[in-house]
This record gives structure tokens, sequence and C-alpha cells, in this order.
């Protein structure tokens, strides 16, 4: 099994997906394109999810508390509204007078097959890691809180087409689930690729 983030723009290199049934990604918010010198993106979330493989199944998309939902009217009504996840943080931070508890992840499209264990999804999950940042990259997310949406969402293979820091590859390598990621920054493609390689298989 291979895990690998490929540099480049997703949305002209998503063939290479084909097959994956399952995008978790934590995308360039509205009220962050500053930090990643985007200057749409809605425009970029919406060319995205429309170049998706036919294979995809569901789209699991990660905002923060203070991101605008209206964002997700990027994705289509063939991907209808699931739920609402909320990954907590047990040591909160603050945005002006906004307490900074949790990110949301919000689901759409089809729900994964029940299996032993995984039949009722709950709907949070409390990260007691410390917030701290890569010093190459400014955003990266908590490895509990990845590892918990590819667990109960990421059934056929995870694609992520903004990989940045590499989070999700490596905990679709913990889990042994697919994976195959997207980054256009070359500096956080091949750290993020170094991140991943480094992370040890369950079996090792």
């Amino acid at each position: 099994m291979n895990w690998k983030i490929h540099r480049g723009d997703a949305r002209y290199n998503l063939h290479l997906a084909d097959g994956m049934k399952t995008m978790i990604t934590d995308p360039i918010w509205p009220n962050c394109q500053r930090v990643f010198d985007c200057d749409d993106p809605y425009k970029l979330l919406s060319e995205t999810i429309d170049a998706l493989p036919k294979s995809v199944e569901r789209i699991v998309i990660v905002l923060g508390c203070d991101s605008d939902p209206r964002f997700l009217t990027a994705v289509p009504d063939r991907f209808p509204y699931l739920k609402n996840c909320f990954l907590e943080f047990c040591q909160p931070t603050y945005k002006g007078r906004n307490l900074y508890t949790h990110l949301s992840a919000y689901v759409f499209g089809t729900w994964p097959k029940p299996r032993p264990g995984h039949n009722i999804i709950p709907s949070k999950v409390i990260s007691t890691e410390v917030s701290k940042r890569l010093e190459w990259h400014p955003t990266p997310m908590r490895l509990k809180h990845c590892k918990w949406l590819v667990n109960w969402f990421g059934e056929g293979g995870v694609i992520d087409p903004f990989s940045g820091s590499g989070t999700i590859g490596v905990a679709c390598k913990e889990l042994l689930v697919p994976f195959i990621g997207f980054e256009i920054n070359e500096e956080y493609c091949r750290k993020a690729n170094e991140r991943i390689d480094a992370t040890d298989q369950p079996w090792c």
C-alpha cells in the first residue's frame, strides 16, 4: 500500500485518485486566504470538487469555528448533507472575543457501511494534544482529529486535495487506509511526504 502526496494543483491531477471513495480535507478557509495567498478560496474548493473522480461517494470538509459555513455552498447537490462533527480541543485558545474551542467537520454524500463497533457514528472527539505549530507549516491539524475522521469516514480510501502538513496522510498510514494527497507548495509537499514516510506502520 502506498501513501503519497503529489506536488501540484489538485484540480488538474485528481484523475490519479480514481477509485478512491472519500475526500477528507482542510481547505483554505475564506478567513485565512491571506496566509496562503489565495485570491478566491470558494472558487478553488468548487473547482476541486468538480474535478473529483466519479468514484468519490463522500466529502468531509474541516473548517474553523469562526469560518463562515456558507463557504460550503461550493459542495454540489449530488453530495447531500449528512452531519456536522466537532473536533474539540481540551486546551482552547481565543481570537479576540471568540473562545476557540473546536473545528467543525462537515460531512456530505453517502454514509459509510456499518461494521462491528462502527454502527452509530458519533459527533465529536476531544484532542488532548497541546497546540503547537510545525516550524514549516502555520496550520497543521491535530493527528487525533485526523485519525478520528479517517476511522469513521475513510471507507474506500482517502483523497486530500489540500494536504498541507500531511496529517491526513499520516492518519491514513497509521490506520492502513489507502491515501493519495495533493499539495501545490513544493516545501510543504516535500516535508509532508517526509512525515508520512517516517510514520511507522502497525506491523513495524
